[in-house]
């Protein structure tokens, strides 16, 4: 296994990220406080915000550890916590773990908890090398296995009073999924990558329409045979679907002029991947790819010009890419 700590994932709606001293106020709010919420868990619904902070003290102080995996699961819309999920792995050896959850009553059946459970899976899976995923609930609590089972999970029997709750002793109903299992059902183990044809622009489009919904706005994807021409564009697919695209071309003499040092200098103006697919080292097998197709081109430089300013996360990204900054420039020798 190789732990990486809790590291951020998206996926279409959410921000799976970790707590900060800062959420104590809405995790008091969105479920800490509520004794609904609390009634199968092993904690007692808090009587006061001073609890939660303790709380969140214990999570922002244990993150120091790579295998501590506890997310604060929030909303695209503002990032507020309305809920949290993480698992545990008690041998690595064994490379089994054990996922929980919780969420805020408001954010019930809309189908929140399963998305967060699903990338969490895909992560666990994908990037920490967890072999079996488990998962219980109360037989009393029947819309937590929902989740589970929305998530990909299998009933795997009954266990008679598993734990105490504050209802008593519980029976619970256990479900798991091994990575062989998940893997093969989602075709996500092994990203491939490849140049563009005419075909895929309607795709790489929509892609685009998702990016600039996340606020990013630099860049032009080209969207006619004309621009294509124009352009380098390449792709990410998973088994078959195109979930990612890069696109640039190699920088004129006046662009070289302002950069100092002669060299074949390619600006990557785009680079995206779907949501759901963040967090797993895919964004990095992409961009390693697209370094070995330029070199293969003769390019000995790859330069960006615009992630600096807009996201702190993107600038992250590159920065673990090897890349480096000069003045507003990202950029990276390929020689």
């Amino acid at each position: 296994m190789t732990h990486k700590g809790t590291v951020t994932l998206e996926t279409e709606r959410l921000i799976l990220r970790r707590f900060a001293l800062r959420d104590a106020a809405d995790a008091y709010q969105n479920w800490f406080s509520d004794p609904e919420v609390a009634m199968y868990m092993r904690w007692d619904a808090h009587g006061s915000v001073v609890q939660t902070e303790a709380f969140m003290e214990h999570f922002v102080a244990t993150y120091e550890k790579p295998n501590f995996y506890r997310w604060a699961i929030a909303l695209k819309t503002d990032n507020r916590a309305i809920g949290a999920i993480g698992f545990h792995v008690e041998d690595d050896n064994d490379a089994v773990a054990d996922a929980a959850y919780s969420l805020g009553k408001a954010f019930w059946n809309r189908g929140i908890a399963s998305e967060a459970l699903q990338a969490v899976l895909r992560f666990a899976f994908v990037a920490v090398g967890v072999n079996r995923m488990e998962a219980f609930h109360a037989v009393n609590n029947p819309a937590s296995g929902k989740v589970m089972q929305k998530a990909g999970m299998q009933f795997e029997g009954r266990s008679r009073q598993k734990f105490k709750s504050h209802k008593g002793f519980e029976d619970c109903d256990t479900y798991a999924i091994l990575a062989e299992d998940y893997l093969s059902k989602t075709q996500q183990a092994q990203p491939t990558f490849r140049p563009a044809q005419k075909q895929d622009l309607d795709t790489v489009a929509a892609l685009s329409a998702r990016w600039a919904a996340e606020g990013i706005t630099w860049g032009v994807v080209p969207t006619n045979q004309k621009d294509f021409a124009k352009k380098e564009l390449w792709l990410c697919c998973l088994g078959g679907e195109i979930i990612g695209y890069a696109a640039g071309c190699v920088q004129d003499k006046a662009h070289l002029a302002v950069f100092p040092g002669k060299a074949s200098c390619f600006e990557l103006e785009e680079l995206y991947l779907a949501p759901e697919q963040r967090g797993c080292g895919i964004g990095g097998a992409f961009f390693r790819y697209l370094e070995a197709q330029l070199r293969q081109q003769g390019v000995t430089r790859l330069t960006l010009s615009t992630a600096t300013k807009d996201s702190e996360r993107i600038l992250r990204f590159y920065r673990t890419q090897g890349m480096g900054i000069w003045t507003t420039v990202l950029f990276k020798e390929l020689s």
